[in-house]
């Protein structure tokens, strides 16, 4: 998948919103005008134009760009780990990749969704079939575990619902 503007389908955030400790997210740190999760977001038409340069603090969402999610991930670790930020990422299934195994080594929990999600087109606001890979959503938190089901899991994400498989 290419498209580092498709937008998170709102499914997915309200999931983690209502399942995971800290309450409703706050903030969308990578985000733009046409695909924020929430009313407060970073990028081109929010609070701050740069997410990565913004300080993040509460409860936060990131759908980072997929064509370079480094900087993201390695932010995300940092404000979780210096500030207490709660930090939930949605990010491809990669741990072969520097990104991916820093995600690895600092991640609180990691769900694994099956089948690929469907990400919303932002022009048309309709999903976007055809994901050519496996996406994971990614906790880092001061909190600590997240969930009760194990640090990694699997969720199936079939129905637009997210059912934890055992």
């Amino acid at each position: 998948m290419a498209n580092d503007e498709w937008a998170t389908p709102r499914w997915i955030v309200d999931w983690v919103s209502d399942h995971t400790i800290g309450g409703p997210i706050s903030t969308d740190v990578a985000a733009s005008s046409d695909n924020h999760v929430v009313d407060r977001w970073f990028g081109e038409g929010g609070e701050h134009e740069d997410g990565l340069a913004a300080k993040w603090e509460g409860k936060c969402w990131m759908n980072p760009p997929y064509s370079n999610p480094l900087p993201w991930v390695q932010k995300a670790i940092d404000e979780s780990k210096e500030i207490g930020t709660s930090v939930t990422a949605l990010l491809p299934m990669d741990f072969s990749t520097k990104w991916g195994r820093l995600a690895w080594e600092n991640a609180t929990d990691i769900i694994i969704l099956n089948p690929r999600v469907a990400f919303i087109d932002p022009a048309t606001k309709l999903p976007v079939k055809g994901n050519n890979k496996g996406s994971i959503i990614v906790f880092f938190s001061h909190w600590g575990r997240q969930s009760d089901f194990g640090r990694v899991y699997m969720a199936d994400i079939s129905n637009d619902t997210m059912d934890v498989l055992p």
